[in-house]
């Protein structure tokens, strides 16, 4: 079975927060959700030459299935980026 990024959405998200790289990109996205409302605009903060391009998400809720939710975001991944 596929599992699209935000197939865990059933799951009782009450809040997440975090960064994410987004290819071809060179400005931070912040993701933010409330419930079942999901969020990804750009920032004005660009990333230092140097930093790592990694995307950092913060899931509170409740009945979260940590693996659903990484499989979720790690299949949005471009070949060798990071999820922490």
């Amino acid at each position: 079975v596929a599992v699209t990024p935000f197939a865990f959405a059933a799951q009782e998200i009450f809040r997440m927060k975090g960064i994410m790289a987004v290819a071809g990109d060179e400005r931070k996205h912040v993701v933010q959700a409330v419930h079942d409302l999901f969020e990804v605009v750009p920032s004005s903060t660009r990333w230092a030459q140097g930093e790592p391009r990694a995307c950092s998400l913060v899931v509170i809720g409740r009945h979260l299935n940590q693996r659903r939710i990484r499989a979720g975001f790690e299949g949005c991944l471009v070949k060798g980026g990071t999820l922490s």
